[in-house]
């Protein structure tokens, strides 16, 4: 059965924890710090010439959209690699292109690892073709503020349509450990939803009717404690909850549209 404990029921939550990761080492070292000068628009990265990288080992456990299938459990490693001109966190590889002062834009190449599905993951999608997880590429930024960090991406992937998202978080530190919570907004087109939720004609039967996909909507909100161990080992659980809309409940392979999940991770960053 296709991914039912491999990597991807776990990748889509990465680069939200990967994000706390980054910066102990950035911190330990003031040559990596912002420079509070920049108060201009610059093209790529003026960071110094730096590499830093991390290894870990993350789990998670969430319930399947689809009808008829368990919950899934998953372990997977986490692999952190950043220097001035790349960035390379879970599944999502980011070229640096530019900065103004606090705001920083990428191009980003995304694997949808767990976004397709074979017709033997589930009882509902016996007799469905093979969805297949989709390359997504397309601009993405980051500005970070005094109260919160604020992201957006928009990507595409041929067939698979295109996908737009804005997310934010709060981070509060409390000696060694550190409470982050976050939400975020996603916009799914009508061609990416009737790519995976849709019902071809040739695929209908009792109870799986056709379905034409739509545009629509998925929201989450979640909230991450990390703990630091020690000056490189890092602790994390992230909890929380996504909501699709009706372009995606409204399918019959469906099962809810509400999917709570939770995640723990250990990162050791050199």
């Amino acid at each position: 059965m296709k991914n039912r404990y491999d990597l991807s029921r776990v990748y889509p939550f990465l680069p939200i924890v990967l994000l706390h990761f980054t910066a102990p080492a950035a911190a330990a070292d003031p040559a990596n710090r912002p420079d509070d000068s920049l108060s201009s628009f610059t093209w790529f990265s003026d960071e110094p010439k730096h590499t830093q990288w991390g290894l870990g080992l993350g789990a998670g456990y969430e319930k399947s959209i689809y009808k008829d299938d368990n919950a899934q459990f998953s372990v997977v490693p986490l692999v952190l690699v950043e220097n001035r001109w790349f960035r390379l966190r879970g599944p999502a590889a980011d070229i640096k292109i530019a900065r103004w002062e606090s705001v920083a834009f990428t191009l980003r190449a995304e694997y949808g690892l767990g976004d397709g599905y074979e017709s033997s993951d589930a009882s509902i999608l016996k007799g469905m073709d093979e969805r297949k997880d989709g390359l997504w590429l397309g601009p993405a930024m980051e500005w970070e503020t005094p109260l919160v960090t604020f992201s957006a991406r928009y990507l595409f992937a041929g067939n698979k349509g295109q996908k737009a998202q804005l997310g934010l978080e709060r981070k509060w530190d409390y000696g060694e450990v550190s409470l982050t919570p976050h939400a975020g907004v996603e916009w799914l087109s009508d061609k990416n939803i009737d790519y995976y939720y849709g019902v071809r004609e040739h695929e209908t039967r009792a109870g799986r009717s056709t379905f034409e996909g739509k545009s629509t909507y998925r929201l989450s909100a979640g909230v991450r404690v990390d703990y630091d161990l020690t000056a490189h080992q890092t602790l994390s659980v992230d909890a929380g909850v996504s909501h699709a809309g009706s372009g995606i409940s409204d399918s019959p392979i469906v099962d809810s549209a509400t999917l709570p999940a939770i995640r723990l991770a250990y990162f050791y960053h050199f």
